[in-house]
């Protein structure tokens, strides 16, 4: 019973982490890209990429910026949309968000493959 109980928790999180990844993709028309900039951060959790306690997006952006350059394009349109200052164009932040999944194609196989394995990488992302 524990182990059929610890399999479904296993699943469910894959789940949740495979409606993360595809939403952008499904729901186009996003005005403060918050469904790509989401992709985006699951993406980074897994390779360990988190945002620390009391850092700020844009200082994240900037931290990761040697691996995931696009990042800080994206984190700049959301933000700005997410404030006020403009519409973010949901086409162009859904581009952005697979230049990052493309860049972070970079990091080693095994990393990649241990993060895309975990099912709850998603929920420490901040």
């Amino acid at each position: 019973f524990l182990l059929a109980l610890l399999a479904a928790w296993g699943l469910l999180g894959l789940l949740i982490k495979g409606w993360r990844r595809a939403a952008p993709s499904l729901f186009a028309n996003d005005p403060k890209a918050r469904l790509a900039m989401r992709a985006s951060l699951d993406r980074l959790a897994d390779l360990g990429l988190l945002r620390q306690a009391g850092e700020s997006r844009e200082a994240h952006a900037q931290r990761v910026k040697d691996q995931a350059p696009s990042f800080a394009r994206l984190t700049e349109l959301h933000l700005a949309a997410v404030f006020g200052a403009a519409s973010a164009d949901g086409n162009h932040c859904r581009l952005l968000a697979r230049q990052v999944k493309t860049e972070l194609k970079s990091f080693d196989t095994l990393p990649r493959l241990l993060g895309l394995l975990s099912p709850w990488a998603w929920s420490r992302v901040r």
